[in-house]
């Protein structure tokens, strides 16, 4: 009996498409999606002469000779089960749809090829050359069941226009039986169109689609070509597009697109229908890049977790990935992405200052951050710039359950956006075929949505449809839980370890820039945007500290000793280039005893603030350092001071209770523990401290040995109190060391021995805490609630916490955070300020409790610093002093610029000094008339002259717009504020040796003064 296709139904397992099911599993999602594709083959259009209808499952049509029934995985307990029978002696067919579209297909071949007299006219559809349009009629019937779900999510009725449909479609189909191509693609083009016209009845804007392709570290040319797969297919003009790719990158240092970005990649001719590819005219990356064809998201050098590291780091880190953009991709990225963490509040600010059209506020790896979800929205940095946003949660290309939801996410933009857009990740390749529909209908006309470049789409944007501005406590990174869960070593102290080493940096490129600005002009190096040799070795060991955990594109060991250059020590360069700078002072170093010059100590500040002479050399005359200067003390006068000194003490301890002139420490005689800090003057308690172990759970401890003794509940240990005593004394200074363990009160046992060493100094409202651990045994667990922690208690739970992001002060805001610089507690005009020394990771564990992490899984050290400092306003600087270390240089003859000097100073307490770089510039010989009021200047138009200069990048930390004034040692010829992300200038007033400087919130700023 002949099998001549008539009819052709798709059973739905629901009673009709506005309840179509949405959450399936990954099989039975992809079969249903499949029934409504295969629908659609054009051998089925073209023997039945119709378009396919679809039926509830539990009713379906009354079985007829050439009818076929398309039945999915998840329609099987609706479908009658008789109806098997019924549908055999009926000459009926019956087609079960699997996820794998190449099976469903084979399983259609051979239905239609089972009639002896049909068989050579099916097989017609299914030759190699035939496949390409047998996928664009797939994709079409896919477009179909999206579009009729889409209209029912936007609350309008089925509108499609069926005749038209019915005779563009079955007429392609019996073209592409003749083997006419061409005209079967124009008359499906046709098909596409009306289509598009029904989606413009009830939404007639554009909607746009980002295909997000991640680049990973094994990319090769294979998966290359794998993720340009639609740049082979035809487009039929004027309404279809290529379907363009946007690349996360990660890092661009490894980012395997720039080893590939000339390799020759086959492009197919538009309008072409079918060329075999190893004839196919050839393209590469780079072209198809500065087409906008293609786009690549990102920027950076490296993806390093940004609230661990330094302002600084995070802007050449920038400045080296624009770099290695503009060299290798020939284009510099104007759409900001990660693919791991690496949001915080100034980041709109940078983008908007380094040239960025936009950024995806988004991310495809573990993190805390706001989830709220726009199409466009204008993302409001910290300091008030901003930059548009796309914050979308993509969708997974390779899931089926994506495109079985499709239509409700698009919906749900088209709903709630003026500019809706939709994103799918994806790796290079994608074995679901529903994608690669969406793809190809793109080609035809952009029915569901035109797929283009992130940069295309948000400049295109003129008014984004919402304004957000997010704080820092709506961000938290999986740093931590990444280290510890890859088994990596040191998760904090490694941290510690890189803070340090800044701080060490900062040093030593103060006085390397100050070297060469004392240098003759000739010797004098020009000034690199992004990172400079001399630099680098600094660089790649921080490096070695910061790289992200958990991520292959940026694992690398953080064994200091794994450095790349095993011969350098930044204590030995930071000496060696402080001597060049003690030289150019006309300082040497002299170990003769007997020489007549006098020796003596060069102390050399690089922060722009006057600082103590350590204690143990002052010399009882000069007591500070001038900021960005230097101090020479003459070592027999420091010697003669000091012995003069002894026997005025000023700090004291008694009974438990250390003090200076102003506050005191009293200690805990349970505990061994701070029980209070206050000043002299006031009651209010700002700040204790105890140590802990957390466990992972609480535990129910008795009080007592009774049954009836209370019972409480506690994840936490016990520190009980051992011995008191002074270890160090001066005449202005002392450190009391206290000695006790920590106990497992659930068990009885001991947890391990501490070693708490308390020291405060004359004059000073600081307490600095050493703190040692010993016979601590390693343990596992969740580093967020298994840990050693110095636990801080204040006084009011309405105080205000503040905690350091990239050098600024920002409202801590959630229970977790990071925070390496430092933590404020304000509660009114009293402040009590917690520097950890590089440790980044808090916690907040009730409304007036703070614990800081220690010790967690894979840690091994077990000795800590602390400091706390009293009622002062400026913590980043708190910080800064702490980090940044005088330079000290013993053994040193009298400098023939004098025993003292400053170089620059900054008299603003919330401007922080980010870094120095010295060069020479282009300077105009004809300068405005009137500098503050002239607008932007471009040099190169201008006659110049060249000129000595040192380019300095600024800071504001705390939120304030402020102007101050800089004032250097030698005349200046003039100043000018660059942009970050070019040559752009603006001239600033400058008056002899000074200049004003105006900086705005959270800004950033490069101002480059020029010398006589």
């Amino acid at each position: 009996m002949t099998k001549t296709c008539s009819e052709v139904y798709v059973l739905i397992p629901s009673h009709s498409l506005e309840d179509f099911p949405q959450d399936l599993g990954e099989e039975a999602a992809g079969s249903l999606l499949e029934a409504f594709a295969i629908a659609w083959h054009p051998a089925l259009l073209a023997t039945a002469g119709r378009i396919p209808q679809w039926y509830r499952a539990d009713a379906p049509p009354e079985p007829a000779p050439g009818q076929l029934l398309i039945l999915p995985q998840p329609s099987e307990d609706w479908f009658p089960y008789d109806w098997h029978e019924r549908l055999e002696q009926a000459g009926a067919g019956l087609l079960k749809t699997v996820a794998r579209r190449e099976e469903n297909l084979q399983q259609l071949q051979a239905w239609l090829e089972s009639d002896a007299d049909d068989s050579a006219k099916a097989s017609a559809f299914f030759q190699q050359e035939a496949k390409s349009c047998i996928d664009d009629f797939l994709a079409f019937g896919t477009t179909v069941l999206q579009l009729e779900l889409l209209s029912r999510q936007m609350r309008h009725f089925s509108s499609l226009d069926e005749i038209i449909l019915q005779q563009r479609t079955v007429g392609a189909a019996r073209s592409l039986a003749a083997g006419e191509f061409s005209p079967c693609r124009q008359q499906l083009a046709t098909a596409f169109e009306n289509l598009l016209e029904t989606r413009e009845r009830f939404y007639p804007g554009e909607i746009s689609l980002f295909d997000l392709c991640l680049a990973p570290s094994e990319l090769d040319m294979p998966r290359l070509k794998a993720a340009l797969h639609g740049f082979t297919w035809p487009i039929n003009e004027p309404l279809g597009n290529r379907p363009a790719v946007n690349f996360l990158a990660g890092s661009l240092e490894t980012s395997p697109l720039l080893k590939l970005v000339d390799e020759p990649l086959p492009l197919v001719a538009t309008q072409e229908l079918s060329a075999p590819l190893d004839n196919a005219p050839t393209t590469t990356l780079k072209e198809l890049l500065a087409q906008g064809a293609v786009d690549v998201l990102g920027g950076e050098a490296v993806e390093l977790c940004t609230p661990l590291i330094s302002p600084q780091m995070w802007i050449r880190n920038f400045q080296h990935g624009h770099q290695l953009a503009k060299t290798q991709l020939g284009i510099v990225p104007r759409v900001f992405a990660r693919r791991l963490f690496g949001l915080v509040p100034q980041l709109p600010g940078l983008l908007s200052q380094t040239g960025y059209a936009g950024a995806l506020h988004l991310l495809l790896d573990e993190g805390n951050y706001p989830d709220e979800e726009f199409s466009s929205f204008r993302w409001e940095g910290a300091s008030g710039e901003a930059v548009t946003a796309f914050s979308r949660i993509p969708l997974p290309a390779q899931s089926a359950g994506t495109f079985l939801r499709l239509a409700t996410r698009l919906g749900e933009a088209l709903d709630s956006d003026g500019n809706p857009a939709l994103g799918f990740a994806r790796w290079p390749e994608v074995a679901t075929p529903w994608f690669h529909d969406l793809q190809r209908a793109a080609t035809f006309a952009p029915v569901l949505g035109k797929f283009v470049t992130c940069k295309e789409f948000l400049e295109r944007v003129e008014y984004p449809d919402h304004v957000r501005q997010y704080h820092a406590g709506e961000y938290l990174s999986s740093s931590l839980v990444y280290a510890v869960a890859a088994r990596e070593k040191n998760a904090i102290s490694r941290v510690a370890n890189a803070w340090k080493l800044q701080g060490e940096q900062a040093a030593w490129q103060f006085c390397e820039v100050q070297r060469s600005l004392l240098s003759r002009s000739e010797n004098v190096p020009q000034p690199v945007e992004g990172l400079k040799g001399g630099d680098q070795r600094w660089e790649d060991e921080l490096l070695t500290h910061f790289r992200m955990m958990g991520a292959s594109d940026n694992r690398s060991t953080t064994d200091q000793a794994a450095s790349a250059d095993k011969e350098w020590s930044t204590a030995t360069e930071l000496q060696q280039t402080a001597q060049q700078f003690a030289h150019r002072l006309g300082s040497k170093v002299q170990t003769d005893e007997a020489a007549a010059s006098p020796v003596g100590t060069l102390l050399i500040n690089p922060l722009p603030w006057a600082r103590p002479v350590p204690e143990e050399i002052a010399d009882g005359t000069s007591s500070t350092i001038p900021p960005c200067g230097y101090l020479w003390l003459d070592r027999d006068s420091t010697n003669a001071q000091s012995s003069a000194r002894k026997g005025k003490p000023v700090v004291k301890f008694t009974e438990g209770v250390l003090s200076n002139d102003l506050f005191e420490v009293v200690f805990h005689p349970q505990t061994g523990g701070i029980a209070r800090i206050r000043r002299h003057e006031q009651r209010e308690n700002r700040l204790s401290l105890q140590l802990a172990r957390r466990f992972p759970r609480e535990r129910a401890i008795r009080l007592g040995p009774d049954p009836d003794d209370e019972v409480i509940k506690t994840a936490y240990s016990e520190m009980r109190a051992g011995e008191l005593s002074i270890i160090a004394q001066t005449s202005h200074s002392l450190t009391v060391r206290s000695l006790g363990d920590l106990i497992d009160q659930a068990k009885g046992e001991r947890i391990c021995y501490y070693k708490l060493d308390v020291t405060i100094r004359a004059g000073s409202l600081k307490v600095e805490i050493d703190l040692q651990f010993l016979e601590l045994a390693a343990f596992d667990g969740d580093p967020w609630n298994n840990y050693i922690g110095a636990r801080f208690a204040f006084g009011n739970e309405m105080s205000a916490i503040s905690r350091s992001v990239l050098g600024s002060v920002h409202v801590a805001g959630s229970e977790r955070f990071e925070a390496p610089e430092f933590v404020e507690i304000c509660d009114g005009s009293l402040r009590a300020t917690i520097l950890p020394h590089g440790r980044p990771y808090f916690r907040k564990t009730g409304p007036r409790m703070l614990d800081g992490l220690m010790v967690v899984s894979g840690e091994s050290s077990r000795r800590f610093r602390w400091t706390i400092a009293i009622d002062d306003p400026h913590p980043a600087r708190l910080a800064q002093d702490a980090r940044v270390p005088l330079v000290r240089l013993d053994h040193m003859t009298r400098p023939s610029t004098g025993e003292t000097s400053f170089f620059v100073q900054c008299p603003a307490r919330q401007v922080s000094i980010l870094s120095w770089e010295a060069g020479m510039t282009d300077w105009p010989i004809e300068a405005p008339a009137d500098p503050s009021n002239s607008e932007d200047i471009d040099t190169a138009t201008k006659a110049t002259v060249r000129k000595k200069s040192c380019r300095v990048r600024l800071m504001e930390t705390e939120g304030q717009a402020k102007t101050f004034s800089m004032v250097w040692y030698a005349p200046l010829v003039g100043a000018r504020k660059l942009a970050l992300g070019g040559a752009h200038a603006a001239w600033l007033k400058t008056t002899g040796n000074e200049t004003r400087v105006a900086l705005s919130a959270y800004e950033f700023a490069d101002i480059e003064f020029v010398f006589e």
